[in-house]
């Protein structure tokens, strides 16, 4: 019997190995379930084992489903722990022929045991005979067991697994901490199977604190009521995802860099003020500096680190669709720029909502129905045709032409088919409305809120969103951030494309500005009232006249608007306002491109 067993296990090495070299590899297969079942028999070695952990194939527990039910799994990820120490594990919902259940995922080791169906649900006590080594390390447990004359100590073992399986259906918010989780889980899906969705979180916002923890419930709800609001992750998605993981890597080896070289220059000050010569010679703390620098092995480590992830980036970017088809001629927008402006957005369709989509769609067949009404077609030969003319453009002079031939209750609905027209395409933009209020470069009401959709503002109604006292800054400064090293890039290349957009609007704004104004009295500067001050306004430390105006106009908020320097400030925040409203809708493009040939 010994004999056999000792076969068995070279038998099971074998395939292992086979099947770990195999083009195959990571894909289950029947081969690997009667594997399964013999490795419970006879054991294995430690390198089989992991050659199976690695594909997902589950040692020492239930025999897996010949044919598993189509389940559907919500996940709501969470950080592990706060700052104040409380616990907020990742929380997955399971629903299953109408049951649902609940599993908490307290580490990321859980969650990639979850991955490839190995989570511990249930444990028992190791057989006297059963040996550990089929059961992964971490699944081991060895507790105390309370009672009797002395503690005695009881190894647990897995009793039953549970995670991704074929045919799941996994639910996740689209963004947020939850994208190396979402990769992980779509790599495995798309080996076993399952599959991956993502949606937008504002389509599924919370009203309530409580409601929060619970959205992994609410998740598979949302899924089976509204499914096209939900976004397949695929290989795609996961390059994006490996850039915004990359460049974030990237800005923390630069922020050490940084800081190893403060510190190594806060030590050569030190090394001066120190010496026991006391004396300072010319240069003698830059130098010093320099030789610190020049020695410090820590600083030269964080050099190469911060250069390795760079090239790493540049590499991810210039593989992407998004560089390769819009940011690749941007002159100004280099490789790293670019991934900082996509991890800043993150990802293009958690601003488009399908309730947009929806009203879309009736609205075109609305328009359908009334160039009907409208008999489009039957004149539509009666007008010349003239190049670069669009829909739009043909069906107003189509109207035009009906109307000056008696045809008004036709023209009147074409009219209204081009009223709708409008409203279609002001509907297709609403998710830059939201990308640029994301991005903090939208325009805000007087009371430093956004104002409600559909607001029609007027000059002097609106303001700049900035930092200000009392106020929410609730847009992404990594996104701000980059916009405007982006706009600063406009500003040093002035032959560029976007140089020379920066350039026309400044000088539209100049002609509409051409002199500077008081901001409260919208009047010449020079004409100001609040520049002739009285006696009783006069600072009592008797500062020159001018200074004197200088102080009181500060106080009240009587200052200078569009001079050289505000003009130039507003070109900037406008060109890449512009820049921002095309790269959504090139992305927006590419993304319909892909959705049109999946």
């Amino acid at each position: 019997m010994q004999s056999m067993d000792c076969e068995a296990n070279r038998l099971c090495d074998t395939v292992c190995g086979l099947m770990a070299n195999s083009p195959f590899a990571g894909q289950t297969s029947p081969t690997e379930e009667r594997l399964h079942l013999r490795l419970k028999v006879c054991g294995t070695t430690r390198s089989a084992k992991e050659s199976l952990y690695r594909r997902g194939v589950t040692c020492g527990a239930t025999k897996p489903k010949e044919a598993p039910m189509a389940r559907a799994i919500g996940i709501l990820h969470r950080t592990k722990k706060t700052a104040q120490g409380e616990a907020r594990p990742t929380m997955v919902a399971i629903k299953e022929n109408g049951a649902v259940r609940e599993l908490k995922l307290e580490t990321e080791v859980e969650e990639l045991d979850f991955v490839f169906g190995i989570f511990p649900t249930a444990w028992r006590e190791i057989a006297e005979n059963e040996d550990r080594k089929q059961f992964q390390p971490h699944h081991v447990r060895a507790e105390k067991k309370r009672g009797g004359k002395r503690d005695e100590t009881v190894v647990k073992v897995p009793a039953s697994y549970d995670g991704l399986q074929p045919g799941d259906t996994v639910m996740m918010y689209l963004g947020g901490s939850g994208d190396r989780l979402a990769f992980s889980l779509s790599k495995r899906a798309d080996l076993v199977g399952a599959s991956v969705w993502r949606t937008p979180p504002f389509l599924l916002a919370a009203a309530t604190p409580e409601e929060k923890k619970t959205a992994h419930l609410r998740l598979i709800e949302f899924y089976e009521r509204s499914p096209q609001s939900f976004y397949r992750v695929m290989q795609r998605d996961r390059e994006f995802i490996r850039v915004m993981e990359t460049y974030r890597d990237f800005k923390a080896a630069q922020k050490d860099r940084i800081a190893c070289d403060q510190r190594l220059r806060q030590r050569g000050i030190g090394a001066t003020f120190l010496s026991e010569e006391g004396l300072y010679p010319e240069g003698k703390i830059e130098d010093e500096f320099d030789a610190v620098r020049a020695n410090s092995a820590a600083l030269a480590a964080n050099i190469k680190d911060e250069a390795n992830l760079q090239a790493r980036l540049v590499k991810l970017v210039r593989k992407l669709d998004l560089w390769l088809g819009a940011l690749e001629d941007v002159e100004g927008c280099g490789e790293v720029l670019s991934a900082a402006i996509i991890t800043g957005v993150g990802n293009i369709r958690r601003f488009r909502s399908f309730q947009d989509t929806r009203e879309i769609e009736r609205l075109r067949a609305e328009i359908i129905r009334l160039e009907t009404v409208g008999k489009r077609n039957d004149d539509a030969d009666k007008i010349e045709e003239v190049s670069g003319d669009n829909h739009f453009i043909r069906t107003g002079r189509i109207a035009r032409w009906k109307r000056e031939h008696g045809k008004l209750a036709e023209a009147n609905a074409l009219q209204r088919a081009l009223e709708l027209m409008q409203e279609v395409s002001k509907v297709q933009n609403r998710y830059q409305s939201r990308l640029k209020a994301y991005g903090g470069v939208h325009v805000v009401g007087l009371d430093g809120k956004k104002m409600p959709p559909g607001t029609v503002r007027t000059p002097g109604d609106g303001m700049f969103p900035r930092k200000r006292r009392g106020v929410v800054a609730n847009w992404s400064p990594q996104l701000r951030q980059a916009l405007y090293l982006f706009g600063d890039q406009c500003v040093k290349r002035p032959e560029s494309l976007w140089g020379q957009k920066y350039r026309a609007v400044k000088r539209e704004l100049r002609a509409r500005h051409p002199v500077v104004e008081c901001s409260i009295c919208r009047v010449p500067w020079e004409q100001c009232t609040k520049r002739t001050l009285g006696e009783e306004a006069l600072p009592a430390n008797g500062a020159p006249a001018e200074e004197q105006f200088e102080e009181t106009a500060a106080r009240n908020r009587h200052t200078r608007r569009y001079t050289d320097g505000h003009i130039h400030k507003m070109a900037v925040w406008r060109t890449i306002t512009l820049f921002l409203v095309w790269f959504a809708g090139e992305w927006m493009r590419i993304e319909e491109e892909r959705m049109a040939t999946a």
